[in-house]
């Protein structure tokens, strides 16, 4: 298919301090296991991934799967600057179901304040749908067709696991991922269901990224790589 160009562009969002001594406690209690010769295989080492994944996103999961929310405010306000200044529609893919609710809250505040000030305009950039696990079939239908087909939602908030294949969903010009999914498959998926047939402008991917480690899951998205012995590979090259 010869279509409109796609380019990817990473912006660098800085950690909040709670953030960031969480993360660092989390990368030296890593550091010591591996250092301590303590056996570190795949499942235990995709743990720790996505718990730093987790971190950067807001949304830290305990023992009992529970979500707590930590403060991750400079991700939050990128993600508003590229809603308020990107052309057309937009898909952000989220790979964690609490992150996609509080971005949903997020966008109904911001709706309810501007027409509260009568800023009709802000309102209509923020309307929104959500895809999750949790959605119907039936609901999926709906807020598909109307992202296509109408003028609201401005905005699908999905997760790439049910966005991931078959769909047409080439009203979207910009493809931002609020975190890396660690699977290959998806991450390419879901960027083909904006550049595909049908789309008639170029469509932009935006990588929001605040540290090291989800540089190289993106980098290894791209390449098609493995995501095994990523953290084992940083740690061994001094650059976790």
């Amino acid at each position: 298919w010869d279509g409109p160009p796609l380019t990817t562009q990473q912006r660098e969002v800085p950690l909040t301090k709670e953030q960031s001594d969480h993360m660092t406690a989390l990368k030296r209690d890593f550091v010591i296991k591996v250092k301590s010769g303590a056996t570190i295989d795949a499942v235990n080492e995709a743990s720790v991934r996505t718990k730093f994944i987790q971190i950067s996103l807001g949304q830290v999961y305990d023992a009992e799967h529970k979500a707590h929310t930590i403060d991750s405010y400079p991700r939050l306000q990128e993600l508003q600057d590229i809603v308020d200044n990107s052309n057309g529609k937009i898909i952000v893919f989220v790979p964690l179901t609490s992150v996609i609710d509080m971005l949903n809250i997020r966008f109904k505040e911001i709706r309810s304040r501007a027409l509260k000030n009568g800023n009709q305009a802000e309102h209509d950039r923020y309307t929104c749908e959500v895809v999750n696990g949790a959605v119907s079939q039936k609901e999926r239908a709906r807020i598909f067709s109307a992202f296509q087909s109408a003028g609201d939602p401005r905005v699908l908030i999905a997760d790439p696991g049910t966005t991931a294949h078959g769909l047409d969903l080439w009203q979207a010009q910009t493809v931002v991922f609020y975190g890396p999914t660690d699977k290959t498959e998806l991450y390419l998926q879901a960027i083909k269901r904006a550049h595909r047939p049908g789309q008639r402008y170029p469509v932009t991917v935006v990588q929001l990224v605040s540290n090291k480690l989800e540089r190289e899951i993106f980098a290894r998205l791209e390449r098609n790589e493995s995501m095994q012995g990523l953290l084992l590979d940083l740690v061994k090259n001094d650059t976790f």
